[in-house]
C-alpha cells in the first residue's frame, strides 16, 4: 500500500516537474525569440542609419571637394588680381614721376624769358605764311582735311572758285590742279582788266 502511494506521488511530482520544465523552456524560447526579433529589428534600423549616414558623408565629401576647387580657383584669381594691381601701382608711380618732371619743365618754361632769336624766327614764319596765302589766293577748309582737300581760290575782287579733291594724297597731279586753280583766278582777273581797259574811251 505504501509502495503504491509513493509510486503515485513520485509520478505526480515527476509529471509536474516535466510540465514545469516544458513551460519554462517554452517561456525561455519565447524570450529568446523576442530578443532575436528585437536584435534583428535593431540591426535593420542600424543598417538603414549607416546607409543614410554613408550617403550624407558622400554628399559632404562631394560638397567639400567642389568648395575646395572653387576656393582654389578664387585664390588663383585673387593672386592674378594682386599681380595686376601691383603692376598698376608701379605704372601709377611711374606716371606720377613723369608728371612731376613735365610740371617741372612747364614751370621752367614759364619762368624762362622769351628767346629773341626764336621770336624773330616765329615772326618770319608768320610773314612767309601770309605772303604764301596772298600769293596763292587759296583759302583752306581745315575742317574737311579728314575727308579730302577742300577750299576756294579768290582774287578778292570778282573771282571765286571752290575746289574739293576727295581722299587724295598730295602728289604732282594734285599740285598741278591747285596751280591751275591759282592760274585761273589770275587769268580771269587779267582778262577782266583788259576788257575794262578796252571799253574805256580814249
Amino acid at each position: 500500500m505504501e509502495d503504491h502511494w509513493l509510486e503515485s506521488l513520485k509520478k505526480k511530482f515527476v509529471n509536474v516537474d516535466t510540465s514545469t520544465l516544458q513551460q519554462l523552456l517554452l517561456s525561455k524560447a519565447e524570450i529568446v525569440d523576442e530578443i532575436k526579433r528585437n536584435q534583428d529589428q535593431r540591426f535593420i534600423e542600424d543598417e538603414t542609419k549607416i546607409k543614410e549616414l554613408t550617403s550624407k558623408l558622400d554628399v559632404m565629401k562631394e560638397t567639400l571637394y567642389t568648395e575646395t576647387q572653387t576656393l582654389e580657383q578664387k585664390n588663383n584669381e585673387l593672386s592674378r588680381e594682386k599681380v595686376y594691381l601691383e603692376e598698376l601701382e608701379a605704372e601709377r608711380k611711374k606716371l606720377l614721376q613723369e608728371l612731376k618732371q613735365l610740371e617741372g619743365k612747364r614751370n621752367s618754361l614759364r619762368s624762362a624769358k622769351p628767346n629773341l632769336q626764336d621770336q624773330q624766327v616765329l615772326e618770319q614764319g608768320k610773314k612767309k605764311l601770309k605772303l604764301y596765302k596772298d600769293f596763292t589766293k587759296i583759302q583752306w577748309d581745315y575742317e574737311a582735311t579728314k575727308f579730302g582737300i577742300k577750299g576756294y581760290v579768290s582774287n578778292k575782287r570778282d573771282y571765286i572758285h571752290h575746289f574739293y579733291y576727295e581722299n587724295q594724297e598730295i602728289n604732282d597731279k594734285l599740285t598741278d590742279s591747285l596751280w591751275h586753280e591759282i592760274h585761273l583766278s589770275t587769268s580771269e582777273g587779267e582778262i577782266r582788266d583788259e576788257n575794262l581797259q578796252s571799253n574805256i574811251p580814249d
